[in-house]
């Protein structure tokens, strides 16, 4: 009776070996597995926190734009040379703009959209500016102001308000860092700036008639 009582509990003792070597091992893949999870948690946060600020980038690109038009108007001489200089800041904010639309896959391609169709219409203005510049002296004085130049950049100025007013709703509304909004609103001040500034040009050379010019306005 002990004999077979004893084999009996042999045999439970083999049959329970492997169950119990599974169970160890389920523990310590789970155990691996668990600060391997918690890393794996931890990868994940980091991959979900929000990029650091483009203003750095931003900043790079409108010091390289600067740099650049600046050499540009460098090689130019007389009206040319002024009108360049004088839009070259706007130029630059344009830039930038464009610039941001690359950095950013969101919103930023419907700021840089707006800047790509102001951007297409800076060389009408350089072109307008240059001939109001280039206008000669005696022209001036019998005839006035260059009133075909004026109503050109008049023209522009009304068509780019409202790419200029979408690009700033754009950016007010933008889900960018409080740094980089204001980098982007600094561009959008320069762009609202040189509105007034070419207004202001043009409007002075349709007023100025010039001793005969009145005839003909």
């Amino acid at each position: 009776m002990l004999c077979r009582t004893g084999a009996i509990i042999v045999v439970c003792l083999l049959l329970a070996a492997p169950v119990c070597a599974a169970q160890g091992n389920g523990q310590g893949a789970g155990g691996a597995g668990g600060p391997g999870g918690q890393v794996g948690g931890n990868q994940t946060q980091a991959g979900d926190a929000a990029p650091p600020g483009l203003q750095k980038h931003l900043r790079d690109e409108i010091n390289g734009s600067s740099a650049r038009f600046d050499a540009e108007a460098g090689n130019l001489s007389g009206p040319a040379r002024i009108a360049v200089q004088n839009q070259n800041s706007v130029r630059v904010a344009v830039q930038a703009l464009l610039a941001f639309g690359e950095m950013d896959g969101g919103i930023g391609r419907n700021i840089s959209a707006f800047a790509r169709q102001y951007n297409a219409s800076i060389q009408t203005r350089l072109a307008a500016e240059e001939r109001i510049h280039a206008r000669p002296g005696y022209a001036r004085f019998f005839f006035g102001g260059d009133d075909e130049g004026a109503a050109v950049l008049l023209e522009e100025v009304n068509q780019s308000g409202v790419q200029i007013r979408e690009m700033e709703r754009l950016v007010a509304n933008c889900t960018c860092d409080d740094a980089t909004r204001a980098v982007l609103m600094e561009q959008i001040g320069v762009m609202e700036a040189e509105q007034e500034r070419l207004r202001l040009l043009a409007e002075g050379e349709r007023s100025d008639t010039g001793l005969i010019g009145w005839i003909w306005r």
